[in-house]
């Protein structure tokens, strides 16, 4: 019954910091083509798809357009559900820390830390891969952990109940790396919990593991590709993609500070009391134990995250590594800086929960001019032409988005055709060149010159372009066709 409430606790913490946190609208740039795929069904795009996301997602549309729900109001429904699943990963990481022989204290303490982190509560409460895959990982180490432990009880060996929980462990990370491809490294946590099993128990359990694993990885992919003719083309626009991210990927002193920062956004006082945990000869090095098993993988997923060109716009991508990299180290840390004082315990759980008071009307007050230009998009998109080409940055995807919902919600009326010029993979080599073109096939172009709906140094760069473009057009004395909004 305890640790029942700890859980509900834990869990209502995470859902208090997501309601003071969390945007109120797609503020993430993936989180416009989620909303889009929902409504379609179409997978692909990012990664391999994010086939069990997108498909959960489109389930939840279909029920809301069921009962008479609009497009346009669909993104709030899918963002309270994928909250609410990214809520779990606070109390399953208290679990996941108890078994792996962490203190109550110590373990309530991890789960409250992942909780209450400004990153986790910000990302975790839109319409994105990252926190439901990262609770689905959770889970699928905590399964695994209780199939290897389960053995040691088993007559006869391994069990059922090990093998049931070894291939629900497996399940879950494929469903994992369905929901996001990045989870791959938690089948790291998976092999590396198999040697605290029984060792003849060793090979069946991690068989069972791989055989579930693979067929929920295998089968949502195979239904797309049997389904989808273009899915593999996405695939390999995504790989091009990443391949010349890589390419253009630089690491100087302002990009380490800027990680610095994202780590921090993950809970200082946890991310500190970590350093001390892994710099320090104790369980987290230690071979064939579980603290090991959970936290090395993290670890490694935090070095590769170092060479991710998006880490400079978000510590979204650092949200997998939170729980077992951060958040249980750090709590055996600060549980043995805490001893018997209560005064410390005190002062511990204050200062874990404490950024997240600084964060809350930060980000709320950093987030609302780009919510107001976001929330504006829709009747400004009315008075442009049908045919419009149109610049402009973060808000980019939500046009291709407003398309859809006008198809959906208006089906008596033509779709626009209106073409979006996007920062990122798709900008043009030669944006003068491509706007002049679309100038002489007769459409209008609309150029968002507004600084609130650019951000960051490459969007930043793609309006220092545009701004050039409208002042050539402007002392032309040729801007007939051309919309500013400023």
């Amino acid at each position: 019954m305890r640790t029942r409430r700890v859980d509900i606790y834990i869990y209502l913490s995470a859902a208090a910091a997501m309601a003071l946190v969390a945007p109120l609208g797609p503020l993430y740039w993936d989180s416009f083509g989620y909303v889009s795929q929902a409504m379609s069904g179409h997978v692909g795009g990012l990664g391999f798809g994010r086939p069990v996301f997108i498909l959960v997602s489109h389930v939840l549309a279909w029920c809301w357009f069921a009962i008479g729900g609009s497009a346009a109001h669909l993104e709030p429904v899918l963002r309270v559900f994928w909250a609410a699943v990214s809520c779990c990963t606070a109390p399953l990481t208290w679990r996941l820390a108890r078994r792996a022989a962490l203190t109550v204290r110590a373990s309530a303490m991890a789960g409250l830390s992942v909780a209450v982190a400004p990153a986790m509560a910000h990302a975790g409460g839109a319409v994105l891969t990252d926190g439901p895959a990262t609770a689905a990982c959770v889970l699928a180490s905590l399964l695994a952990l209780e199939a290897v432990l389960e053995s040691w009880d088993a007559r006869p060996s391994p069990g059922r109940r090990a093998l049931t929980l070894a291939a629900a462990a497996g399940l879950v990370a494929g469903l994992a790396i369905g929901l996001r491809e990045q989870s791959i490294f938690s089948a790291g946590t998976l092999a590396l919990l198999l040697p605290i099993a029984r060792r003849g128990d060793r090979w069946p359990l991690g068989l069972a593991m791989a055989a579930a694993g693979t067929a929920v990885v295998a089968v949502p992919m195979l239904f797309v590709w049997l389904t989808e003719p273009g899915y593999l083309d996405t695939i390999r626009t995504w790989l091009q993609g990443m391949a010349r991210d890589r390419a253009a990927a630089t690491f100087g002193w302002r990009d380490a500070g800027l990680f610095l920062f994202w780590i921090a956004s993950l809970g200082p006082v946890v991310a500190l009391a970590s350093i001390s945990a892994w710099t320090r000869r104790g369980p987290m090095w230690r071979l064939g134990g579980a603290l090991f098993a959970v936290a090395a993988p993290a670890l490694l997923e935090l070095v590769v995250a170092l060479g991710a060109r998006g880490i400079s716009y978000s510590p979204r991508f650092l949200l997998p590594v939170l729980p077992g990299a951060f958040a249980i180290p750090g709590a055996w840390a600060i549980d043995r800086w805490i001893g018997g004082s209560r005064v410390r315990f005190a002062v511990a759980t204050a200062a874990i929960a404490f950024p997240l008071v600084v964060a809350a009307p930060t980000l709320r007050e950093g987030s609302a001019p780009l919510l107001a230009t976001l929330h504006s998009l829709p009747s400004m998109l009315a008075r442009v032409p049908p045919t419009a080409v149109i610049v402009t940055g973060q808000q980019c995807p939500a046009i291709a988005l407003e398309r859809a919902i006008v198809a959906h919600d208006s089906p008596s009326l033509p779709v626009p055709d209106w073409q979006a010029v996007c920062p990122g993979w798709a900008w043009p080599a030669d944006l003068a060149a491509r706007l002049d073109d679309a100038q002489r096939d007769g459409r209008a172009v609309v150029l968002d010159l507004r600084p609130t709906s650019w951000i960051g140094d490459e969007q930043h760069s793609a309006l220092a372009e545009v701004q050039n473009y409208s002042r050539a057009i402007a002392a032309s004395g040729d801007a007939r066709d051309v919309i500013v909004w400023q």
